[in-house]
């Protein structure tokens, strides 16, 4: 696991200047603040100034720097001991300057009182996390005003971490890459496990060299080394940056506090969600976690933190009080999306209002053509819907929402990482823009970081060589790519009052399935309003059980949902949207199912393939592969949640459900859809009491390949085509209620280990999908959604729970 969060973090990281990560990135010290450090340090022997000095050479703002350099007696002194010594002394400084008020013109708000309780540690701790049996460490660290000093012998919890720091105490080439390997784990521990951060710095030195980091949810960044020892300027800025920043400035949303704020161990936390007004805002306490927050391998994948929650008076946790208000359970979904796409509480009051129009526009919507052929029978459940915006009790309503600002987008000048070729001081020239606080002028370096060079050469290049500069317009095309390819997000909260049940955690067979039953016809109302889901899971279709009615459909995670036909023309290609488990084969593979002969059909090797006629594969998310989702949801819940061993391991044997996406078409799961249909000798394998119910689900399966081999290239958006498959899919499912209480009392399988699917399941309800050799458990019976990146290790799509 440790390697796989390695490559996965270094996948989202860019390169740039010190210069240019100053300037961008780092919080801006005040100026009189700047100088009163520089004055402490010369009055204790830290710096001394230089006996030359040309500050004609300096710009204005980076003179102060220039004019200065480490005491000569501290250069004798190990370097790692001359960064700490000066980490401290600034940090002495600062306290002493808060205490004395000397900086009256602070940023700072005056209940935020800064450096109380914060402490620059030197020593050697390992983290802990509730949620994560990792033994990383820190050499040192900015601590929180969480930290308790009486606790210095014991662990840090990731949330009492502010800044980490990794120092390299000698220059072997190993440690270099060790060093920095270290952080990454370190960053992706602290932003997955405290639910405050929304971005992290961190510190590493190799010898005498320094490197700043910076982790967000839309990328990461690497500023290129420098050597403190000859540019203490840059170090002096680096620290009183971080040191004299507030909370906010170092990364913790100020929507999201501890509860208690004290705490050492496992913390609550609180959510404030503001609409707006002076006095507009609510708060609710997490009261636990709703599945795994923290099983993403990098930082801008992270999935969504679902939390149970009680509302309160406030950030002190105060009960609600006065008006008959009381505290009642609610959950909480906390996601970050692009900064520029809608959020899923816009997407819900969209498709409402699309299907409002639908139902009261001039056209009776009965006459749509894709209820064509539909019977009289089948309008009876759709008109129930429609009547009085009854169809609005059928999605998991989201009753209250706040999102924040955009993350900072990618700095200008950024290169793609390339460890093998780390930039150095030595070149920070060609980059034009200065901060105006460095000291290049008149420190140059000539050392060659040959340590780290050598350390991180890729096998391609030798040890010694250096890489050529690419050109001011091969960076500006460079620099473009990385824009388009790490967007800024932002940070949405969604509050929801209803506890669901999972789809596939509900009592019966015959509950499941009446459940998707509602769902087939809830996304034929979408479709017919002009949207597709593009999402549906176990994870998102779920159930509310009501008093005389029994369980009714309650579908959520709208957050991908698009207009069909689609108005974003960018969006028609993020096709492959969706839940590998459940996903149609089309949006898979990426290839259509076209009407072909029957050896074609039944030969799936590529050369066969291959050997057919070039044809223009358009794949574009519909109706159809939604429905196909619930195809695929019902068979699974036939075959892995009966507890029928057989029919568990015949999926296990050809891994039907999986947790990435299988692209060959050949493959044993692509073949029940796009070839032969499901095996004949398969019966053997069902539950006794299933065998009918899945002969004629596998007659629905051979009707949605007709449908898909039916409908022409051009006419995908023609939503009269879709008429075929909208009245097969409600005939089968009338069909088997003929038949109910063969396989209707069937029970699923109870739940055992909590799910990691960002669901909102009951906690400690699912069946767990174990990677072979893998250091931890992979995603549940959901399966994990690829709409956000991840590394997937390779795994077994299932996994017998004996005892």
């Amino acid at each position: 696991m440790r390697n796989q969060i390695i490559e996965a973090m270094t996948r989202d990281l860019v390169d740039c200047t010190f210069e240019t990560f100053a300037d961008h990135y780092l919080s801006k010290p005040n100026e009189g603040l700047v100088d009163t450090v520089l004055a402490a340090l010369d009055t204790v022997g830290v710096l001394e100034k230089r006996p030359t000095c040309d500050v004609s050479r300096t710009s204005p703002s980076s003179g102060k720097f220039a004019q200065h350099s480490f005491a000569t007696g501290l250069k004798q002194t190990t370097a790692h001991g001359l960064f700490a010594d000066t980490a401290e002394k600034i940090m002495d400084t600062l306290v002493l300057e808060t205490k004395s008020k000397v900086c009256e013109d602070r940023i700072l708000s005056p209940s935020d009182e800064l450096h109380k309780n914060r402490l620059f540690s030197r020593s050697d701790r390992r983290l802990a996390s509730a949620v994560s049996k990792s033994d990383y460490r820190v050499d040192a660290c900015l601590l929180g005003n969480s930290y308790d000093a009486r606790i210095r012998d014991s662990k840090l919890g990731c949330h009492q971490i502010l800044v980490p720091f990794h120092f390299d105490r000698n220059t072997e080439e190993n440690n270099v890459v060790q060093i920095r390997e270290e952080l990454l784990l370190t960053a992706n521990l602290i932003m997955n496990g405290d639910a405050r951060r929304t971005f992290l710095y961190g510190v590493t030195t190799e010898s005498d060299r320094v490197s700043v980091w910076y982790f967000s949810h839309n990328h990461s960044v690497k500023a290129d080394s420098f050597s403190f020892v000859e540019r203490p300027g840059r170090l002096i800025h680096l620290l009183i940056s971080l040191f004299s920043a507030n909370d906010e400035a170092l990364g913790l949303d100020p929507n999201i506090v501890l509860y208690p704020k004290a705490s050492s161990g496992n913390p609550s936390y609180i959510y404030r969600f503001s609409n707006g007004s002076v006095d507009g805002h609510r708060f609710f306490k997490t009261t636990g976690a709703i599945g795994d927050h923290t099983g993403s391998l990098r930082v801008s994948g992270h999935m969504s933190r679902v939390w149970k929650a009680i509302e309160i008076a406030n950030f002190d946790g105060e009960p609600l009080t006065g008006n008959g208000r009381k505290a009642e359970g609610v959950v909480i979904k906390d996601v970050w999306i692009d900064a520029t796409a809608e959020t899923e509480k816009e997407i819900q009051d969209k498709i409402f209002k699309s299907i409002n129009e639908f139902v009261e526009g001039p056209e009776p919507w009965r006459d749509h053509p894709c209820l064509a052929e539909f019977t009289p029978s089948q309008f009876s459940d759709l008109e129930s819907l429609v009547a009085n915006e009854h169809y609005q009790a059928r999605f998991l309503r989201i009753r209250d929402h706040y999102h924040g600002p955009a993350t900072r987008p990618v700095a200008k000048n950024s290169r793609s990482h390339d460890d093998s070729e780390d930039s150095e001081d030595s070149e920070d020239s060609g980059d034009s823009g200065d901060s105006g606080d460095s000291d290049d002028s008149d420190d140059s370096d000539e050392s060659d970081d040959s340590e780290t060079r050598e350390a991180l050469t890729s096998p391609q290049r030798s040890s010694g060589s250096r890489s050529t500069k690419p050109s001011r317009s091969a960076l500006d095309e460079e620099n473009e790519r990385i824009q388009a390819r790490f967007l800024p997000k932002k940070r949405c909260f969604f509050m929801f009052d209803e506890f669901c049940t999972r789809v596939s955690h509900l009592p019966t067979f015959g509950d499941a399935v009446d459940i998707l039953r509602q769902a087939s016809q809830i996304l034929l109302l979408m479709f017919c309003s002009g949207w597709v889901h593009r999402d549906i899971s176990t994870g998102n279709v779920l159930a509310l059980k009501e008093e005389g009615v029994g369980w009714i459909l309650k579908l959520a995670d709208l957050e991908y949902a698009e207009e069909f036909p689609s108005t974003n023309q960018k969006g028609r290609g993020n096709w492959k949207i969706g839940t590998p488990y459940f996903m149609a084969s089309e949006l898979q593979t990426g290839e259509r199912i076209v009407n072909g002969s029957n050896d074609t059909w039944q030969d799936f090797s590529r050369n066969v393939r291959s050997k057919r006629a070039p044809q223009k594969q358009v794949v574009v998310h519909n109706l159809q592969h939604d429905l196909e989702s619930l195809w695929w949801i019902g068979f699974y819940l036939g075959l892995v949640k009966l507890d029928h061993q057989a029919s568990l391991q015949w999926c296990r044997d050809n891994r039907i459900f999986d947790d990435k996406i299988e692209r060959a078409v050949n493959s044993p799961r692509h073949s029940l859809i796009m070839g032969a249909g499901i095996p004949e000798n398969l019966d053997k394998f069902f539950h006794p009491d299933l065998n009918d119910f899945m002969d004629l689900w596998a007659k629905l399966m051979s009707g949605i390949k007709t449908e898909y081999q039916a409908r022409p290239v051009d006419k995908v958006t023609d939503k009269s085509t879709y008429a075929g498959i909208v009245s097969g899919f409600a005939r089968a499912l009338d069909a088997l209620q003929g038949f109910r209480d063969d396989w209707g009392p069937i029970p699923l399988k109870e739940p055992a280990v909590e799910s990691k699917k960002r669901g909102r399941g009951e906690p400690n309800d699912t069946v767990t999908i174990v990677a072979p050799r893998a250091d931890q458990p992979e995603y549940s019976d959901a399966g994990p959604s690829v709409k956000r990146l991840r590394v997937v290790a390779s795994t077994v799509p299932l996994e017998d729970k004996k005892g």
